[in-house]
């Protein structure tokens, strides 16, 4: 209950615009004079009023602190002057208008007041009426440096929300030129391998004809060997019998048509990888344990550089409606992810298939023993260019390409890790349950 009238709290005048939690404190010692600046202020603002200045600063921290302050000097315990002080040191409080109201009249004691930070010092005896405008000019404003502080910071808030969206058209913008740029150089790549490999291919086929051509020769010279060469005079020659050195001729013919087999195969593959990166891809049945086994014939070689512990484990699973070339650039692009995170040959590197009944989905999991992804580097693993290896030339195109390519094959791309024990990337694609097993 309030000391002055019950209706100090009736409505200002609306171009105040006053909030339901604006108010203004009286900080006075003297009933008296509490009662008269309350009846004095109580047609225009909601009124409160504290007995002492501890009294003031308990109220302040505890509620929504008031618009303005009417502070007398001289009370007890703590006077005007240090409330005052301790408003104006308080981050939450130093904005709000204090006017002190008092006896004390001396120029000295005015010019104090202001260096503390008042906005106004009235002297007792007091023009009630004068008290009112100074109150009123001084809301009006803390009210209208209120609106342009808010103002401002939704200016600011909207600059922001700008610059923002003009650093992701540009990193959009930054990632399409990149794209481009590694198209051009696939495309490039790719007429280059292709007379390349009409080159090979002359080279593997002049070889295996000469190879077979030394084949039918060998033939023909074995019954000679069988007939005039015995045992004692083979460990001469040959220093083995001449059983063992005929079979070890024989393998190496079968060595010779191995190795220009599989020179073949590589070469197919990648003209065939290459002339599908200028192509549209279509979505197609497929079976993954294929694109696996295509994306690692071009690591065959990074993946030997990089460990002595690599393995495939290969599940029946149903086949994936998705584009093949894009699948095996992302197997591709993770498998080399998983050789960099590797730190030596003695870590190891799984790719393994599952079959993942509990959603109906296909799963390519690549695992490795290397140093592992920061928690504080999760959340940006996806992000355009992220990356922790530009001194070795990582650009972050990778995992982020990677995660658009599954995502457009109706996808999910996901990283689980262990700093310092290891990443588990793992692919999951919708089972196409009608096309392959199960």
């Amino acid at each position: 209950m309030s000391i002055f009238d019950k209706d100090i709290e009736s409505n200002s005048p609306p171009y105040l615009d006053r909030g339901a939690d604006d108010y203004v404190l009286i900080v006075d010692d003297d009933p008296m004079n509490i009662r008269v600046l309350g009846n004095t202020l109580k047609e225009e603002f909601q009124v409160r009023f504290a007995k002492s200045g501890i009294e003031a600063l308990e109220m302040i921290r505890l509620s929504v602190p008031p618009e303005l302050i009417l502070l007398d000097i001289m009370m007890p315990e703590m006077d005007g002057y240090n409330v005052c002080e301790a408003l104006k040191k308080d981050v939450r409080t130093k904005h709000i208008p204090v006017i002190f109201v008092t006896a004390r009249d001396k120029p000295e004691d005015q010019y104090r007041g202001f260096l503390l930070g008042a906005v106004d010092y009235v002297t007792k005896p007091f023009n009630q009426e004068i008290v009112a405008a100074r109150v009123r000019a001084h809301v009006a404003l803390k009210r209208y440096r209120d609106q342009l502080e808010n103002h401002i910071s939704s200016i600011n808030m909207k600059l922001l929300d700008r610059q923002r969206e003009l650093d992701q058209q540009r990193d959009e913008t930054h990632m399409m030129e990149n794209l481009l740029t590694h198209a051009q150089k696939m495309s490039a790549l790719g007429a280059m391998v292709s007379e390349i490999s009409h080159e090979i291919k002359n080279l593997v086929n002049y070889v295996m004809l000469s190879a077979n051509s030394l084949e039918g020769m060998w033939e023909k010279v074995i019954p000679l060997i069988e007939q005039r060469v015995d045992d004692d005079e083979a460990d001469l020659y040959f220093n083995q019998p001449v059983e063992r050195f005929k079979r070890k001729f024989a393998k190496s013919f079968d060595a010779i048509n191995e190795g220009v087999h599989r020179i073949k195969t590589i070469v197919e593959e990648l003209k065939e990888y290459y002339r599908k990166q200028g192509e549209i891809q279509t979505h197609e049945y497929i079976d993954v344990n294929k694109v696996i086994e295509s994306a690692l014939t071009f690591l065959a070689p990074a993946i030997r550089e990089s460990t002595g512990n690599f393995q495939v484990v290969y599940e029946e699973t149903p086949y994936v409606k998705c584009a093949y070339q894009e699948l095996e650039q992302v197997i591709v692009n993770l498998v080399q992810n998983a050789c960099h995170a590797l730190e030596g040959p003695q870590q190891s590197i799984q790719v393994r298939t599952v079959r993942q009944k509990n959603d109906d989905t296909v799963g390519i999991l690549i695992k490795d023993e290397g140093v592992g992804i920061p928690d504080e580097n999760m959340s940006k693993i996806f992000d355009p260019y992220f990356t922790t290896k530009t001194d070795t030339g990582g650009t972050g195109i990778g995992i982020m390409l990677s995660n658009r390519l599954v995502k457009k094959n109706k996808g999910k791309l996901s990283f689980s890790s262990e700093e310092g024990k290891g990443t588990i990337a793992t692919i999951s694609l919708p089972a196409f349950i009608n096309k392959g097993s199960g």
